[in-house]
């Protein structure tokens, strides 16, 4: 029976450098379908430069290349890869198998690059392993099977597709004996389908089994004894190919291969998800718990009513220091809507000095405030004393020798009892501890004072005096634009006056500086995180190296390769984009809980960790995949 033309070469060259000598030179080449070749000839004489011009793993730099009718001279680099998937199968000397898959998903590659439907491709791979003896393998990882075993399901990768042409590359240089020759008859099996099988080898043995050898020596084809004419060209049997499948098992085969690399390469995917998940979680928790801080500290300015106007006064002369401020606190309270008015100096912690004395003298300046006040500062600032009667002690000009605190300076200076009770010392005055106070929503800074008589304060180091004015709700900004006029008619700029209404104002300001700082520490450490995350899968693209070559020698186009990596960062960053959206919220509900604080965290600040995981997982993944597109086929040989 006549055969048909399946390769024909003319002239073809592909040489490696202008001025070098491998590769192979002006080789003219006929070989019809169902022929069985051998190539030999020694190490670098250009046996695999001509099996990867024939597999369409490079195009020649001159000469011609026909097959199967088709001139290859101008073909592009995808119409090789579509004519590789469809028409040709590869045997390696390695097998090239993907250990961590199980062998049937191996023999089954060869039919990813068209999408043959999963169903169909299982079946076929299987009946292509079990025709080779290992279908009782099919569940086994391909890491675990021997070198043999390994080798034939390579032949049943290669075989399943129903190739026209069957290459192998030394296929049997890894085994030995009775293995090789076990994987020659594998691959004598493609010629049963019409198959054309060309192995190079170096082993006459091996060689002595084809029915064709040519041998090429220094990139030239030395000898051909052409096909042998009593050989029956191989059987016609009609096999029908995979049918191709549709685009959406194209994107479930990227999908399920992608989503089986993230979990099977389980630390890896640890690691990642961590970086990632350390810059989202950072960037959620920071910005809830600053809306969490927010939150509370607008509940304390709203608890102040806006109904508080502060005054502060000129540097006083110590000795006209009470007659001024009684002065200025009279003339306050006849402006209109004023409801009351409190004196009070804020006196220098460390520079007044604050011990308990003894038994066992307690000397705690850090963390404590002193503040000299009047008995009107208690009811103003909304704080609760033990006794009925406190605060008219504050009010005798000849009262200077007692004190009141706060619960958390009655703590700090270990203060007996629960109210009065214990000396301190102040600015080198004994003060008795009379009572102690609670505060309220206005002023909750306030736990940490110890209250002073304000006829005290001439006698120690003087802070800036204050007089702080409580209004009719709604009308502290009025009055503090006439406060400076009724003061001092003469000279209005010697006072300052501040509204709570200004207080949120500068701490809008803050909180946006803040938010603002916070905001950038956690881009710089999510961009940090993909910095490290590329860095990881651009050293994963070098350990799989052989897998990358295997698929594109299979006929996986390079978008198909970068299209997988793409897929892995995406769902490695959408992981560390749950697991920090997850962590954040829980810091914030942590810190939250810590302080005592209703956590606030924005319903859109969980899709937004997600989207930026999925975004930090596609950036960090782009790099990494154009160099893993960038993968000579050619490298699997």
């Amino acid at each position: 029976m006549e055969r048909q033309r399946l390769i024909q070469m003319r002239g073809v060259t592909r040489q490696y450098g202008p001025d070098s000598t491998a590769g192979i030179f002006d080789v003219d080449l006929d070989i019809d379908a169902g022929e069985y070749v051998a190539i030999v000839g020694p190490s670098g004489a250009g046996k695999s430069t001509l099996l990867q011009i024939l597999g369409l793993l490079y195009a020649p730099n001159e000469g011609s290349y026909t097959f199967a009718g088709k001139d290859l001279t101008s073909a592009t680099e995808k119409d090789r890869d579509q004519l590789r998937a469809e028409s040709i199968g590869f045997v390696f000397q390695a097998s090239h198998v993907l250990p961590h898959l199980d062998a049937l998903s191996n023999a089954a590659l060869g039919m990813v690059p068209h999408a043959v439907p999963l169903q169909e491709r299982s079946e076929i791979a299987y009946e292509a392993m079990n025709s080779l003896g290992i279908a009782d393998r099919a569940t086994y990882k391909a890491g675990v099977l021997s070198g043999g075993e390994r080798q034939r399901l390579a032949v049943a990768r290669a075989l399943a597709p129903q190739p026209e042409l069957v290459l192998a590359d030394e296929p049997t240089g890894a085994l030995d004996t009775a293995s090789g020759m076990a994987v020659l008859a594998d691959l004598e099996r493609a010629r049963e389908h019409g198959a054309t099988l060309i192995v190079i080898t170096h082993d006459e043995d091996v060689a002595a089994r084809a029915h064709r050898v040519i041998r090429i020596v220094d990139g030239r084809i030395a000898e051909d004894t052409g096909a042998a004419e009593s050989t029956p060209a191989a059987a016609n049997e009609s096999v029908a190919k995979p049918r191709k499948g549709p685009l959406r098992t194209r994107v479930a085969d990227v999908l399920a291969e992608s989503l089986t690399e993230v979990l099977l390469r389980g630390i890896r995917t640890a690691f990642l998800v961590l970086a990632f998940a350390l810059g989202i979680g950072g960037l959620i928790a920071s910005v809830g718990i600053s809306q969490t801080a927010a939150v509370q500290i607008n509940e304390r300015l709203e608890a102040a009513a806006f109904d508080e106007v502060w005054i502060s006064t000129p540097d006083y002369a110590r000795e006209e220091l009470e007659k001024n401020l009684a002065q200025d606190q009279h003339r306050l309270m006849q402006l209109p809507h004023v409801q009351r008015v409190t004196r009070m100096i804020q006196l220098p912690t460390e520079s007044t000095g604050l011990y308990r004395m003894e038994p066992g003298d307690v000397n705690v300046n850090g963390g404590l405030q002193i503040i000299a006040v009047d008995d009107q500062f208690f009811e103003t600032q909304d704080l609760t004393l033990g006794k009925e009667h406190t605060a008219d002690l504050f009010g005798m000009p000849a009262v200077n020798s007692v004190a009141v605190v706060g619960p958390d300076a009655h703590e700090a200076l270990q203060l007996p009892g629960s109210e009065a009770g214990g000396t301190v010392v102040v600015g080198g005055h004994r003060l008795t501890v009379v009572d102690s106070f609670t505060t309220g929503q206005r002023r909750p800074g306030l736990s940490s004072a110890v209250l002073v008589p304000l006829s005290l304060a001439p006698q120690l180091h003087l802070g800036q005096p204050q007089l702080v004015m409580r209004t009719d709700k709604g009308f502290p900004a009025a009055l503090a634009e006439a406060v400076p006029m009724q003061l001092n008619a003469a000279d209005p700029g010697s006072y300052r006056v501040q509204t709570v209404a200004d207080l949120r104002n500068l701490r809008m300001g803050v909180s946006t500086d803040l938010d603002a700082l916070v905001g950038i520490m956690a881009a710089t450490l999510l961009i940090l995180a993909a910095v490290s995350a590329s860095t990881s899968m651009y050293l994963t693209v070098l350990s799989r190296a052989p897998e990358i070559a295997l698929r594109r020698a299979l006929g996986t186009t390079r978008k198909g390769i970068a299209a997988r990596f793409v897929t892995e960062g995406v769902m490695i960053g959408f992981i560390g984009g749950a697991v920090g959206a997850l962590a954040g919220v829980l810091g914030v509900v942590a810190v939250s809980a810590a302080q005592g604080w209703k956590p606030q965290v924005e319903p859109w600040l969980v899709p937004v960790g997600l989207g930026l995981g999925v975004v930090a997982g596609l950036v960090s993944s782009v790099v990494p995949a154009f160099i893993a597109s960038k993968q000579p086929p050619s490298n699997a040989l």
